[in-house]
């Protein structure tokens, strides 16, 4: 690590750094919200306590090939072992049998770790001299930066064997925190939607079928609470280190997909997202916040794009679903939203509440409604839910999903708005004969294509110069052609 140390470790009652011979920087700047994780114990730990200098060999390379790929020349090297160079004579296997494949592939093991499984119970409680700033997932964190992750197995198996000091004294030590954080950015494509996933921790809706409820606890979409306050230090810290014209970032988090409209410090966050970037910014919402004059603040930050999770054009049944109080706001948002000329496009989980008839007639009235008011795209989710949303089957999925997507097919031709079905390929493979056609099923309202000749059904053949065999083929050449534009 050179002349840089990349963390520094928190005691029980106060704050301590590594003692070192080699010069350092200062260790937190001004101002920066503190990024904090906890140093759990050992015991409970995959592979058990460090009980050995042997054991602390083995658990740093189990560690370490987690996040990197051993190399020979140009070649990927498996590694599933390791000889001491005291002693050449025998070789000490880095994985049990049933573990072998763990050595086949770097951070194959990352999900299913049992630090994602405690760290799931992370809490932001016990500030503990953290300056207001609570402790971070290692879980969350570890998608995107393992090697914070890895630094807390490090410091994990060294303690199983040494006691640190300070000026003579032992310190007990719990927790770690990252210095200097300009060490810690990098390559990003610096979507400034990513600072405000960050405040997107709240929802003032319960919709029944929401997908938060029936995640599992392999996935890390979980976040220690913190209060607005501390969310707002926390991306201030981050847009410190957003660098889009050199498209490098602070390491990136999974952040959160609630509503950001309700945060506190969503129009200071909106404000200094945009003097970062003038990309444009894609914003999810449950509607319920787009007045007239949200809508007419909005007009200053553009170009923007809103995804809306309207699901119903019906106050009862918005109402119903999404137990939103005042459903009429986000309905309403539509023509306020076409008038100011703000594309956005709705989302809607026909979820069987009621009768077939009733939910598939509430669909179609729905995506009417967006119609008229020029939404840019109609997108069907599927309804679905997971066994920790509810053990028992609550409808039958093979029916409702058929005779939704039947019922899209039917009125595609009747309605300007493209409508999409999510998952796409259950469409495609309950009704098309020929998999991953590049065909069009459906074009913008106003966009360049609109006034291109092209229509519903056709078949793209090629792309500038460029034959299309394929639907992907089709989509990656206009991702670069848009990217380039």
């Amino acid at each position: 690590m050179n002349d840089r140390m990349f963390l520094k470790l928190t005691k029980e009652k106060q704050t301590a750094s590594f003692e070192s011979d080699y010069p350092v920087r200062e260790e937190i700047s001004d101002g920066d919200y503190i990024f904090r994780y906890r140093i759990h114990e050992a015991n409970n730990k995959e592979g058990g306590k460090c009980n050995s200098r042997l054991d602390i060999a083995k658990k740093h390379l189990q560690n370490i090939l987690d996040i990197v790929i051993p190399c020979s020349g140009d070649s990927e090297v498996r590694i599933d072992g390791f000889k001491l160079m005291n002693d050449r004579s025998l070789i000490h296997r880095l994985y049990d049998q049933d573990n072998k494949s763990a050595a086949a592939s770097s951070g194959s093991k990352i999900l299913e770790s049992p630090l994602f499984r405690e760290a799931m119970r992370e809490s932001g409680g016990g500030e503990r001299n953290g300056q207001g700033c609570s402790f971070q997932s290692i879980r969350n964190a570890s998608l995107y930066e393992p090697t914070i992750e890895y630094i807390q197995r490090l410091l994990q198996s060294l303690l199983d064997l040494v006691d640190l000091e300070s000026d003579g004294r032992m310190v007990k030590v719990d927790a770690f925190r990252l210095k200097d954080l300009s060490q810690w950015v990098e390559e990003s494509p610096c979507d400034p939607a990513d600072m405000l996933r960050y405040i997107a921790t709240g929802c003032n809706c319960n919709c029944v079928f929401c997908y938060n409820k029936g995640c599992p606890p392999s996935l890390a979409l979980t976040s220690p609470s913190k209060s607005p306050d501390e969310e707002f230090k926390e991306v201030q810290t981050r847009l410190k280190y957003f660098y889009p014209e050199k498209k490098k970032n602070l390491f990136t988090s999974l952040g959160s997909s609630f509503e950001a409209f309700i945060h506190p410090h969503f129009r200071e966050v909106l404000q200094e997202v945009r003097k970062k970037s003038d990309k444009l910014i894609r914003i999810t919402t449950n509607g319920s916040t787009l007045t007239e004059e949200m809508i007419d603040y909005l007009l200053g930050f553009n170009p923007l794009h809103l995804d809306v999770a309207l699901h119903s054009s019906s106050t009862h049944r918005r109402q119903r679903l999404m137990h939103d109080k005042t459903p009429e706001i986000a309905i309403k948002s539509l023509p306020l939203l076409r008038k100011a000329g703000i594309p956005y496009n709705i989302v809607i989980v026909p979820w069987p509440d009621g009768s077939p008839e009733e939910m598939l007639d509430d669909m179609e009235r729905t995506i009417e409604y967006a119609d008229e008011n020029d939404a840019h795209l109609a997108e069907i989710s599927l309804p679905g839910y997971s066994k920790y949303f509810s053990e028992d089957e609550l409808f039958d999925h093979d029916f409702i999903w058929e005779a939704i997507a039947r019922k899209v097919r039917d009125i595609r031709s009747k309605y300007g708005i493209p409508i999409v079905i999510r998952p796409a390929m259950y469409e495609e493979g309950l009704f098309c004969n020929r998999k991953n056609l590049p065909e069009i099923i459906g074009i913008v309202k106003g966009s360049p294509v609109a006034n291109s000749g092209l229509q519903r059904g056709d078949i793209l053949t090629k792309i500038g110069s460029n034959v299309i065999h394929n639907r992907p083929q089709a989509r990656t050449l206009l991702s670069i052609l848009q990217k380039n534009e």
